[in-house]
């Protein structure tokens, strides 16, 4: 049985628009967001690192990744994250290379990262995306240790 060029044609064509109606082809799902700013540590810009967007509500696919390079990031809408609140991590990377631990090193430091965990492992930073802005957000970090209480 021969099925003509037109017929197959119509089936092609059919097939098509039932793919691309069914979101084949396109990517479907909340509408992500661009955001970049700057970060400084000890007010210089970071050399090199990376900076995390965790989502604070239930959805994990809402986060975003990104590098931070002499002191600034940008993230595509592509790959940002989705409107919402967000836990944000920083941490560095030296020159060359992965953070090496330190002995001996109780500074409350990731890995020998030289950014303090509550930038990064115990965050305490936090971020607003917002949909359809520019989020632009900038993040400036202190080298001092955390006040670990009060001294009498």
């Amino acid at each position: 049985m021969r099925f003509s060029t037109t017929v197959t044609r119509r089936a092609a064509a059919w097939l098509a628009a039932a793919a691309l109606a069914g979101g084949c082809g396109g990517e479907s799902g909340p509408t992500r967001e661009a955001v970049s700013g700057r970060v400084t540590f000890g007010g210089e810009p970071l050399a090199r690192g990376s900076i995390q967007f965790l989502p604070r509500t239930p959805e994990p696919e809402g986060g975003a990744w990104g590098s931070v390079v002499d002191g600034a990031y940008a993230i595509a809408a592509a790959d940002g994250p989705v409107a919402g609140e967000y836990s944000v991590s920083i941490t560095s990377a030296p020159e060359g290379g992965e953070a090496e631990a330190l002995p001996g090193d109780d500074s409350g430091q990731a890995d020998g990262d030289a950014i303090p965990e509550r930038y990064n492992l115990k965050t305490t930073l936090e971020a607003v995306v917002k949909p359809g802005e520019a989020n632009v957000l900038d993040f400036a970090l202190d080298r001092k240790p955390a006040r670990k209480g009060r001294r009498p």
